[in-house]
């Protein structure tokens, strides 16, 4: 009986870092599949951490599990609910990040489309610099500095 309770023991105590190693791994492997591995590598590096603003739902859920820790994730949508504005919505979005950092990442997953909620974030970043400019991933990643 005492053998029995000491191999079950041993087998609980062993299945915790057996369970990090194995989730450690299928976030590794994601990575590694992932067609925004280069960004997500690129952001998790990244000395100047801040809000990450997003324009696709399929970017936002790709990056999610690996920068949800340093970064403040936001979703840029063209959703407006009846009696509302995308201008608005958008407005208060973007005020609401400017007022908790001085530091915005945009990652803009097509470049080529301007939608409603992109024209009226390019509007209000006017008044703000931008420090860093590259393609990468098949989209455009961006930092501005909102001091």
């Amino acid at each position: 009986n005492w053998a029995l309770a000491g191999l079950v023991a041993l087998l609980l105590i062993g299945a915790a870092p057996a369970g990090l190693a194995l989730g450690r791994s299928y976030f590794d492997v994601r990575l590694r599949q992932s067609p925004y591995s280069a960004t997500i590598t690129r952001l998790q590096g990244e000395p100047v951490k801040g809000a990450l603003l997003l324009n696709s739902h399929t970017v936002y859920d790709w990056f999610y599990p690996y920068l949800r820790r340093d970064y403040r994730l936001a979703m840029l949508d063209d959703y407006t609910p009846p009696g509302d504005s995308v201008e608005r919505r958008t407005l208060a979005l973007l005020n609401g990040i400017a007022a908790q950092t001085d530091v915005l990442w945009i990652y803009d997953a097509d470049a080529a489309v301007t939608t409603p909620a992109e024209e009226v974030l390019t509007a209000w970043l006017a008044k703000y610099q931008m420090a860093h400019i590259q393609d990468i991933d098949g989209g455009r990643l961006y930092l501005f500095i909102l001091k």
